[in-house]
């Protein structure tokens, strides 16, 4: 498959499941927007072609990270909509081919999640 034509499936997969999410918080269907939280995420991962990244985050999501997301059930709509954000600013580098600019907002969503990893931890008593 030619790249252009598989960056273009990759970015209207992500272009979906951003607008999935979207409209999941809008309704506050919380486990509906977890589910296309994954999808936005899977097709990432996908698109990496790094099947150890793809193991790992496998194995962490079922570890406990999608314990985290249904938390969202708890979560401000705030927060949800900052993740959404997060997601339109690494689908916007994306379909401008701008690379730097779509490391720094991933690289800004994984530490954002991180702070939301350990409010979890915390609600949970996990880091007392």
């Amino acid at each position: 498959m030619q790249r252009s034509k598989k960056f273009a499936q990759t970015v209207d997969k992500l272009t979906i499941a951003a607008r999935h999410s979207k409209d999941k918080i809008r309704l506050r269907n919380i486990p509906s927007w977890v589910e296309s939280n994954d999808e936005f995420h899977g097709v990432v991962i996908e698109a990496s072609g790094n099947r150890r990244l793809k193991q790992m985050i496998r194995d962490l999501h079922f570890g406990f990270t999608r314990n985290i997301m249904m938390s969202a059930l708890t979560m401000d709509g705030r927060r949800m909509r900052e993740n959404v954000s997060q997601h339109d600013a690494i689908l916007s580098a994306t379909m401008r081919h701008d690379a730097d600019e779509a490391r720094k907002a991933m690289t800004h969503h994984i530490l954002r999640s991180g702070e939301l990893i350990v409010w979890w931890l915390e609600s949970q008593g996990g880091l007392r």
